[in-house]
């Protein structure tokens, strides 16, 4: 049966548009308890591998839930198609509080005499394996961002996109609040956070019978020929880029901070949101070198976690227009395959770059450039779309003039 459409009922279009707004803050609201789940194991994991003398291994648990959730990403989209959002999103729920529970268990370890007081060795081993039934938990939680334009119409699909990716933002200020939790108390909160979240999932579908829009045309095209034909490389190369420089801010953040002792694409264009968002990146990296203050962790972080929702928000949303209803599926899990394998990778590394680095502003610094070379390459494809020549007409009238003159025409200013 296929899924119900817009009507031009007064009645009907009200209803429903009440009903797209509710879920798309609901899916923000998953979208923010998933990424949530993870703000708080990083902390949480890095309070205990630093403490055990592992501050080179201390993003890994992470680093596994990335590489793992690489796999995932491929899947799910093929395991939503033929069981449906709920069941698919539930499941990784699941997943992700099973994960909890075995993180959990670690530092008790010693309190119920499995392990002697001085041995962390189980709680790191208990750390590593819970770390990997989370990558399907964070897997499907990635794929929010595009099951919101099942619950959007097109025309609000960019807004309905930012709205989902501004719960993951603030969901970024869970990092620096509980980084100074012990291990079994983060773990506590993230099973709550994977809790709410599965109330959350389970509540979306149902208010959102009877609003789903249908997707583009029913024509397939092989994933090689969608892949030549259109953007999809350079959207996920964006993605990367903005997923990447995110990441390691937040996931070296705290080796400082321990060393310290505590609709805008509508309205500018997609491309222009994107160049904006990687300017924010060194904005909120410069708020890190002016002191070590816990203040300025937590302001550069939160800007940090702008930057992230402008740059990543607007390649996202530009995916799920380049392909069919049916095209979905593959088109989403290679870019979500890729983005996830190379965010796996750098939080994997992340830690042992920074020791080799040696300085936390020399990192800095790093991360700064390659966010003002990512942002040149948006304001590029921003000219190359025509956005910034159309604005640049607007403001600078002579543009136009010049270039009707090169015609062969009379212009008046």
């Amino acid at each position: 049966m296929a899924p119900p459409t817009w009507t031009s009922s007064t009645a009907t279009t009200t209803r429903s548009r009440s009903n797209m707004i509710k879920n798309v803050l609901l899916l923000a609201g998953m979208w923010g308890m998933g990424l949530g789940a993870a703000f708080v194991q990083l902390p949480a994991t890095q309070n205990l591998l630093i403490d055990a003398g592992y501050a080179s291994i201390s993003t890994a648990p992470l680093g596994i839930i990335m590489l793992g959730s690489a796999p995932c990403a491929v899947v799910i989209p093929k395991i939503i198609s033929r069981y449906g959002e709920k069941k698919t999103f539930i499941a990784g729920s699941f997943f992700g509080i099973v994960g909890a529970i075995m993180q959990m268990i670690g530092p008790l370890t010693t309190t119920i005499g499995l392990a002697a007081e001085n041995d962390v060795t189980p709680q790191v081993v208990l750390v590593v394996i819970g770390a990997l039934p989370q990558a399907f938990m964070y897997a499907s939680t990635n794929n929010l961002r595009f099951s919101v334009s099942q619950f959007s119409t097109p025309a609000f699909l960019p807004k309905a996109t930012a709205l989902v990716l501004l719960g993951g933002v603030l969901s970024a200020l869970l990092g620096p609040l509980l980084s100074a939790q012990p291990m079994a108390d983060s773990d506590d909160v993230r099973i709550v956070v994977d809790d709410l979240s599965l109330v959350e999932r389970q509540e979306i579908t149902a208010a959102g019978e009877g609003t789903r829009i249908d997707g583009n045309a029913t024509t397939e095209r092989a994933l090689w020929e969608i892949i030549k034909g259109t953007d999809l490389p350079l959207l996920t190369t964006f993605q990367c880029l903005s997923y990447n420089i995110m990441a390691m801010y937040m996931g070296q953040l705290k080796l400082p901070m321990a060393a310290s002792g505590y609709s805008v694409i509508n309205q500018f264009g997609t491309w222009s949101t994107t160049a904006v968002g990687f300017l924010l990146f060194p904005v909120g990296g410069s708020m890190f070198l002016i002191n070590d203050s816990l203040a300025m962790f937590v302001l550069g972080i939160t800007i940090v976690g702008i930057g992230w929702n402008f740059s990543f928000v607007g390649p996202s949303a530009e995916v799920s227009k380049i392909c069919s209803r049916a095209e979905q599926s593959k088109v989403v899990g290679f870019n979500d395959g890729i983005m996830l394998l190379t965010v796996g990778i750098f939080f994997m590394t992340a830690s042992k770059i920074y020791i080799a680095v040696g300085s936390w502003n020399v990192f800095n610094y790093i991360l700064i450039g390659f966010s003002v070379f990512s942002a040149l390459l948006s304001l590029l494809r921003w000219y190359a779309n025509g956005e910034l020549q159309m604005e640049m007409i607007t403001v600078f009238p002579e543009i136009r003039c010049q270039s009707l003159l090169t015609a062969g025409s009379i212009c008046t200013l």
